[in-house]
């Protein structure tokens, strides 16, 4: 084991060829190279395919909740914090020994696997975490334990803000969160003594009436503000402790933020003016960004005197510089995999045609509909997306029923019909019951809904799922795209809803719910149907 004593921190400048006559730093270009060659597609992938169609590229780039474009600058700034800690990746205190050297290459064997099933699938949000394991499990394998240590703080950065949430998480935590949103602003407006109220997400004032949408639940603007604490901590090179109270306090930071920032849209003489409506975003990402700041400042007034991570190397310690065939064998592996992905031809789905929600009758028993489908609110349901969906108005004499069906056929990427939202179906409805239904006529995961509109129309409701699994399995299926593999479920994915209205009486609901009941047993007979249609 050679063993190099630093004791003299002056030394003479190199010129590009002495540079790069040392082994090391040739084998780490190289290890570079074939890094961003295996993970090519990371750069070329669009996270935020969700995203309505005509959203303005400002909102898309800042707010979308998904994430939009600026991923590119994630993936700087992580390879930023990467760079700067080179030195203690390649010159660690001691060589790795047998067993950290194995665990190095269980996770760099794990993260490659993880990277080709990306490409087998097509389904390139796994790239990320993929590259979040390999940053930790390299370090591991080049440095030990010190250097895994050193490439943690860019591995957790790259997971928590280069990994696309996944489509059923989002559309589980979005819509509670517009709510929220609305909610506080509503306090906050009422507290300034105007006159306000909510309804859903929906904000009435004397002069107008706003809605919450998906850009303004604040999702985003938590998700800016946690980068920009990494970021701020990096420049002042703090010690760990302060840089995790600054990245924890950044969330609620966001919040706070995103609150003022509707607060203020409400009170904006031009609401609907997008350009007004981002630059009051980006100006309160900007005093998100001083926030952060200054509960540092208020940290070392509580604390005492700021601690300072130690950036200097030692030069009095004895350092072991990586061996350069570590280093070649990482880059032989990578390199591989690269080109290995460049062979891999992804995985096909057959066509599977049989599942046509349009399909569905226009006479169904007794009920009939004439008329055109009713009309989605696209910008409502928001990232909640199908494959195809369908809602219509059926009559039987002066009774009224509404279908609302909606498809997943697990072929896209990024859809997902899992949400709150699709027991509303409308901007400014409020749920008044949600609750389960077990009886011998209806199957298991019917939940019985009441719904009041925006208009005060009271609407009971039956809503269920067919084909879904529980939240937690459908995250880990979309985030590992399963569905896009051999493993691919074949039924599509579907949500029902249907509906009645109803007066504000016992007996009224009692023969809207028996309505429903009857309705519901008809459709199952014809989605059963299209189940078994060739």
């Amino acid at each position: 084991m050679k063993t190099t004593e630093f004791t003299n921190p002056e030394t003479p400048p190199l010129s590009i060829f002495s540079w790069l006559s040392q082994p090391r730093r040739v084998a780490g270009i190289a290890l570079v190279f074939a890094t961003l060659c295996a993970y090519r597609q990371l750069f070329l992938f669009d996270p935020n395919l969700q995203a309505p169609s005509d959203i303005d590229p400002v909102e898309e780039w800042f707010f979308a909740s998904s994430g939009g474009t600026s991923s590119l600058l994630i993936y700087g700034l992580a390879a930023w914090f990467t760079a700067r800690r080179a030195r203690a990746l390649f010159e660690a205190p001691t060589e790795p020994g047998f067993e950290t050297t194995a665990i190095g290459i269980s996770g760099i064997l794990f993260a490659i696997g993880l990277m080709l099933w990306g490409y087998v699938t097509a389904a390139f949000q796994v790239l990320a975490p993929s590259l979040a394991v390999l940053l930790v499990s390299s370090g591991i394998f080049l440095g030990g334990a010190t250097g895994g240590r050193s490439l943690l703080l860019p591995a957790v950065f790259l997971f928590l803000l280069g990994t696309p949430i996944p489509t059923p998480l989002l559309n589980h935590i979005i819509y509670s969160m517009q709510l929220s949103t609305a909610g506080t602003s509503v306090a906050i407006v009422g507290i300034l003594g105007y006159p306000v109220l909510q309804s859903g997400d929906l904000i009435f004032t004397n002069w107008a009436t706003f809605q919450v949408i998906e850009t303004c639940a604040g999702l985003r603007m938590i998700l800016t503000l946690v980068m920009a604490a990494f970021v701020y901590c990096e420049l002042m090179n703090l010690e760990s402790g302060r840089r995790i109270a600054l990245i924890l306090a950044a969330p609620m930071i966001g919040l706070v933020a995103n609150y003022v920032r509707v607060v203020a849209l409400i009170f904006n003489p031009d609401p609907q003016s997008q350009p007004e409506h981002s630059l009051q975003g980006i100006i309160m990402m900007i005093v998100g960004v001083l926030a952060l700041g200054a509960v540092d400042k208020a940290i070392d007034f509580l604390a005492g005197k700021r601690k300072n991570a130690n950036s200097e190397p030692n030069h009095s310690v004895q350092v072991v510089p990586t061996a350069p065939w570590r280093i070649w064998a990482l880059t032989i592996v990578l390199a591989s995999a690269g080109i290995s992905s460049i062979a891999i031809e992804p995985w096909t789905m057959a066509r599977h045609d049989a599942q046509s929600i349009h399909s569905i009758p226009r006479e169904i028993g007794t009920w009939r509909t004439g008329q055109d489908p009713l009309t989605v609110d696209s910008e409502y349901l928001g990232s909640v997306r199908f494959s195809s969906r369908t809602w219509r108005e059926y009559q039987r004499g002066d009774e009224i029923v509404s279908l609302f069906a909606g498809t997943n056929d697990r072929r896209q990427r990024v859809a997902g019909l899992i949400s709150e939202k699709t027991k509303t179906l409308q901007a400014g409805s409020v749920l008044l019951k949600d609750a389960p239904i077990q009886n011998a006529t209806q199957a298991s995961g019917v939940r019985s809904l009441v719904i009041r509109t925006k208009n005060g129309t009271t609407l009971a409701g039956l809503h269920w799922y067919q084909n879904t699994k529980g939240l937690w399995t459908e995250v880990l299926r979309s985030m590992f795209a399963l569905d896009r593999s051999p493993w691919r479920r074949e039924e599509p994915a579907r949500v029902i809803r249907i509906s009645t209205p109803f007066d504000d009486s016992i007996g009224d609901l009692e023969d809207a719910e028996e309505r429903l009941r009857e309705f519901s047993v008809l459709i199952r007979r014809e989605l059963d149907k299209l189940d078994k249609s060739p």
